[in-house]
């Protein structure tokens, strides 16, 4: 019985690793949340092909502080392009109300645009076998999260 409880505090642990430099994300990676420094960094971050990935394969982006200058990608892989279908949430009006939805059936990328992503918005990615599923959540007053087609 003890040996059933200790292990039971890592149960849901989730693998989390900084991303500090351009990267291409392996399929060995599923199911990690990454993290984005956000101020000025300007590399961008590739998916693993789809057909590599497999479905139900997922990661997640935080970023870490308010976005400065400079965007940064989330990227289909090469050969991958017009595989993201996106549904982005955000910008805040004085109600706390979303104002701006953003959807797209075929982009590119996940931009993280400068000067308006907030520390806090996120990105989760899904692989459904030859498509990403994308769904963002961004805070600020415009959507610091949009997309590239």
């Amino acid at each position: 019985i003890i040996m059933s409880k200790s292990g039971r505090y890592s149960a849901d642990r989730k693998k989390v690793k900084a991303i500090t430099a351009a990267k291409t994300i392996t399929v060995a990676e599923c199911g990690t949340i990454f993290t984005l420094p956000g101020g000025t960094d300007s590399y961008n971050v590739t998916l693993p092909l789809l057909a590599d990935a497999g479905d139900g394969w997922w990661c997640k982006f935080v970023l870490l502080a308010d976005k400065g200058s400079n965007a940064q990608l989330i990227q289909a892989a090469s050969g991958d392009e017009d595989t993201i279908i996106a549904s982005i949430y955000g910008g805040l009006d004085d109600n706390s109300q979303a104002d701006n939805v953003l959807s797209d059936a075929a982009a590119d990328a996940v931009r993280i645009p400068a000067s308006v992503a907030k520390a806090g918005d996120t990105v989760e990615l899904i692989c459904l076998g030859s498509k990403w599923h994308a769904q963002a959540f961004s805070a600020g007053t415009a959507v610091g999260i949009d997309v590239t087609t």
